[in-house]
């Protein structure tokens, strides 16, 4: 049974939940997961959110979709209703959540400009991968401190 086999990307992957502040600095990293494990589930499994406070707003893209839920201070995209089309508000508001997102997005180009992260992990270490993600986002986190 190959538990990291992910079909969409059509190659053995890991993945972590990341947690990161505006200043892209990364706050909570989670330990690797099976590639083919949804985003949401690995949330409901790990429980990262539930101890952040109400009063922080939190984005998530629409990989959570349900999880807006479970916490009152979730920011989702709205999604398309099957068969018709976005109000002009709610296209407004995702562009507006995008925009914000684009931090967190950007924070984890720069954790893997680190070429041990962002390429084809071939070793057979157990969990490795997440000691050398975890060294990718230290040294991301100085780089934003010296700059």
């Amino acid at each position: 049974m190959h538990l990291n086999y992910s079909g969409k990307k059509k190659r053995h992957t890991r993945k972590h939940l990341v947690a990161v502040n505006q200043n892209k600095k990364v706050l909570v990293l989670s330990q690797a997961r099976e590639g083919k494990l949804h985003d949401k589930k690995f949330h409901d499994e790990e429980k990262l959110i539930g101890s952040i406070p109400v009063e922080i707003p939190i984005e998530v893209d629409s990989g959570f979709q349900g999880i807006q839920n479970q916490y009152e201070n979730i920011r989702i995209p709205h999604k398309k209703p099957k068969g018709g089309e976005l109000t002009q508000q709610q296209k407004t508001e995702n562009r507006t959540l995008s925009q914000s997102r684009v931090v967190c997005e950007n924070a984890f180009a720069g954790v893997k400009r680190y070429g041990a992260v962002n390429q084809i992990y071939r070793n057979r270490k157990d969990d490795f991968d997440d000691k050398l993600m975890l060294t990718a986002t230290g040294l991301w986190n100085l780089y934003l401190m010296a700059a």
